[in-house]
């Protein structure tokens, strides 16, 4: 697959860890007020110029404007001492800029942050040596996301010709529709920050990540040789329940995108209650008969069937047949993360 020229990441959930303090900066702000705010109304403005995200919560009156610019000034105030306790940028985001400054791919950051903000992050995660070859900040535009100015600029300062050349990754909504009204080649969410899935598979998008750190792996394809492995060879997990055997994922074959595997459940036997917050799996019945539960609801499979679960559903498959369940599971990561209810 041919590499981008440049790829424009967000800040705050994307490439710096978000551990609550913009919502938190908001909130007490806009208190100071005297304007009380759901966390679902902070949801709504993420990923916007932070000025023009207050303007919106503000209510309408005539004094809105100056209210504003008293609780933006605040919203600063409060950003800036949550932040001088410490900024930490997300797992893999650095490997990341290395990875794609080594293939010559240009990197930019773009933010709802004013430069002030900015460049306190920069500094305190030492992003300002190099490593970056533009920054554009929400008060250096004409108009916040979903407009597609900060991604413009972002091709000016680095002397990109084309939209067709660039990948955006972001954590929000707001993110994906600067990215298609920008008409960028690659339009990426990261499932690290502000929205879940369910809110980022709505919007216009041509992937969906788990993190920053899966980012360059789809451009490694072009020149890595192909993964082969014999089913015999690999290593097989088991429990009470059945086995496991992974054919191919990050672990196996660095990089990978995805996760395949054979599952084996044994006659009356089940496996534990579960969900996968980072990715969705496709099951496809190869032998045997059983019972799959999909957040409390049941459906039969048997040989031939195929179902499809959605990240975040709670399920398990029983085994109501006389014979061993052999099933091929596939996930959309190549680090499936499960968590188990029983």
């Amino acid at each position: 697959m041919q590499l981008p020229k440049l790829v424009i990441f967000d800040m705050a959930g994307t490439t710096v860890l978000d551990q609550g303090e913009v919502p938190a900066a908001f909130t007490a702000a806009l208190a100071e007020e005297g304007i009380w705010i759901t966390p679902e109304q902070v949801k709504s403005v993420r990923g916007a110029s932070k000025r023009q995200a207050v303007y919106n919560l503000m209510p309408d009156g005539p004094d809105r404007a100056e209210r504003t610019e008293r609780a933006y000034a605040s919203f600063k105030r409060h950003l800036q001492r949550r932040y001088s306790a410490g900024v930490k940028s997300i797992s893999g985001a650095e490997e990341t800029f290395a990875r794609l400054r080594k293939r010559q791919v240009k990197i930019a950051l773009n933010t709802g942050f004013d430069r002030e903000i900015t460049n306190l992050l920069l500094t305190a995660l030492g992003w300002n040596n190099g490593q970056i070859d533009a920054v554009v900040c929400g008060d250096e535009v004409p108009r916040g996301r979903p407009a597609p100015d900060l991604i413009f600029h972002s091709l000016a300062a680095t002397q990109t010709l084309g939209v067709h050349e660039v990948a955006v990754v972001g954590d929000t909504v707001l993110d994906l529709q600067a990215g298609h009204n920008a008409g960028v080649r690659w339009n990426m969410g990261v499932l690290s920050g502000a929205h879940a899935r369910e809110q980022l598979e709505q919007q216009p998008h041509t992937h969906l990540l788990s993190s920053v750190a899966d980012v360059p792996s789809l451009w490694d394809s072009a020149s890595e040789s192909p993964y082969v492995a014999a089913e015999s060879d690999l290593p097989e997990e088991s429990f009470d329940w059945g086995t496991l055997k992974w054919l191919c994922n990050d672990r196996l074959s660095a990089g990978s995108p995805q996760t395949l595997g054979i599952c084996h459940i044994l006659p009356g036997q089940k496996n534990p209650v579960h969900y996968h917050p980072n990715c969705e799996e496709v099951l496809y019945m190869l032998a045997g008969h059983g019972q799959h539960s999909y957040n409390g609801q049941v459906v039969s499979l048997s040989p031939g069937s195929t179902m499809r679960v959605p990240a975040g559903v709670k399920h398990n498959l029983h085994n109501t047949g006389p014979e061993p369940i052999v099933c091929l599971i596939s996930f959309s990561s190549g680090r499936r993360e499960t968590i188990f209810l029983e």
